[in-house]
């Protein structure tokens, strides 16, 4: 179905709801209605109907007034806790950035560590080398 033909249908259910609303409204008036209303002033009539149209749609609006108070409470309550949840995000990735930086200076320490200690190492070998060659080297 395209999307005119849904708008279409749609507007054409919209207003077969409304019809159906209308006539049971009504049915239901002529139902309450009072003895002689036959002999009524069509005017008089016609004014009490629009006051009653006019208070069912005055209900709907305080009642859609109530559901927006409502979600506005619900999207500040939700700004509330998203403003909570970046606060410790943030206080969390401030612990993760302070513990990586202690973990990186404890492998720079260590690395350090480690060359300073094969230095020395490699230094002891060297002597031990220089050491053996003199031992070794004939004497004059």
């Amino acid at each position: 179905m395209s999307i005119t033909g849904s708008y279409y249908d749609a507007a054409r259910n919209a207003q077969e709801r409304w019809v159906a609303t209308m006539e049971q409204m009504m049915s239901e008036w002529r139902g309450v209605m009072p003895a002689g209303v036959d002999r009524m002033d069509p005017q008089e009539l016609n004014k009490q109907m629009r006051e009653g149209i006019d208070r069912s749609f005055d209900f709907w609006t305080k009642a859609l007034e109530v559901q927006r108070q409502f979600a506005y409470r619900v999207a500040d309550a939700n700004i509330e806790y998203l403003t909570a949840l970046q606060g410790e995000a943030s206080q969390l990735g401030q612990l993760m950035n302070a513990q990586m930086l202690k973990a990186s200076e404890q492998v720079k320490s260590a690395s350090r560590m480690a060359t300073d200690a094969m230095a020395d190492a490699a230094a002891k070998a060297e002597q031990r080398v220089k050491d053996a060659a003199e031992a070794v080297k004939p004497q004059d």
